[in-house]
């Protein structure tokens, strides 16, 4: 896949997940240490309720595996603010779908419903029609 500049991560749908220090608990990880082995669905901030929830409905109508994270000051995993957001290109409250080879295959836009947004990118990158 094409390279981002490291020291400048743009979050362009198709280049490698940014590597970023978040904290899980007391522990001290990278963000890429939750990716692999399947779809990873991360929002930014902490209104990730209802991104969390369709993200388990749709896990389930498809099949698949497919955690969710909150990433901010007061996420799952906590970062400065507005660190995740600049690093993946997206905005409080949106949220990016990074595929299980840590490649990022979706981005949401702003005010998008989740419930009615995700399953249906899911769909496409699965290449599952209905």
């Amino acid at each position: 896949p094409p390279v981002d500049d490291p020291r400048t991560p743009t979050g362009r749908l198709g280049v490698r997940a940014a590597h970023l220090w978040v904290a899980r608990g007391k522990d001290r990880i990278s963000l890429h240490d939750v990716l692999g082995g399947s779809f990873v669905l991360l929002t930014a901030g902490e209104d990730g309720g209802a991104w969390a929830r369709a993200a388990a409905d749709a896990a389930a109508r498809l099949g698949i595996t497919l955690p969710a994270y909150r990433v901010g000051p007061d996420g799952d995993l906590v970062c400065p603010a507005g660190e995740f957001e600049t690093a993946y290109g997206t905005v409080p409250g949106g949220a990016v779908l990074i595929r299980p080879d840590g490649v990022l295959a979706w981005r949401s836009v702003p005010d998008a419903d989740p419930a009615a947004a995700l399953e249906p990118a899911l769909r496409r990158l699965l290449a599952r029609d209905g």
